[in-house]
């Protein structure tokens, strides 16, 4: 489950606001949605070969992708609420030694008449120890959407997973209770 912690807005620490209550541009889904949208086979997403190259020390594999419109992201203009449907595309960044995803790059593809004018989202993804595996999660996520006076960037750090767990006894009577007649 996804948990967002507000830590600062321009700048300023911002401690104890909810995050879906902040004005001006909100994003979500940074965690596993991003990826997972982009390969549910529900999407649509083609994928086409771009490149190989150097991402840090890291070898990589660039490959396209594009979601058609009908299959794409909503984007809401909280000011005039307004709200469409729109296609997106990007770049999937792949180890060539894990084949792991490593970093993905989007861009909305909005229309000329809508509020907002551009949308593009950067998530980076690390192995991360966890309960004695490893798994490839999110580690950082840039946000920017911009309308027609104001750019926003929304910078999201993952840190502190934790496994959960739960543990259940369950104990039962000797004798089997019998319904009364």
């Amino acid at each position: 489950m996804e948990h967002y912690e507000v830590i600062s807005v321009n700048g300023r620490k911002a401690a104890g606001q909810q995050h879906m209550l902040l004005a001006g541009a909100i994003s979500a889904g940074e965690f596993g949605s991003a990826l997972g949208n982009i390969f549910d086979p529900r999407s649509h997403a083609e994928f086409t070969w771009d490149r190989t190259a150097n991402l840090g020390r890291r070898r990589v594999h660039v490959l396209k992708f594009r979601v058609p419109r009908g299959k794409g992201t909503i984007v809401i203009d909280r000011d005039t609420d307004q709200k469409i449907l729109v296609r997106y595309s990007g770049r999937l960044f792949v180890d060539s030694e894990t084949m792991q995803v490593v970093r993905i790059t989007s861009q909305l593809d909005l229309p000329g008449d809508f509020p907002i004018t551009m949308g593009e989202t950067t998530v980076d993804y690390k192995p991360v120890a966890l309960a004695g595996k490893t798994y490839n999660l999110p580690s950082h996520s840039e946000v920017r959407l911009k309308d027609r006076s104001r750019l926003y960037v929304n910078q999201i750090e993952f840190r502190s997973y934790h496994k959960f767990a739960v543990e259940s006894t369950i104990h039962y009577d000797s004798e089997p209770s019998r319904p009364n007649n």
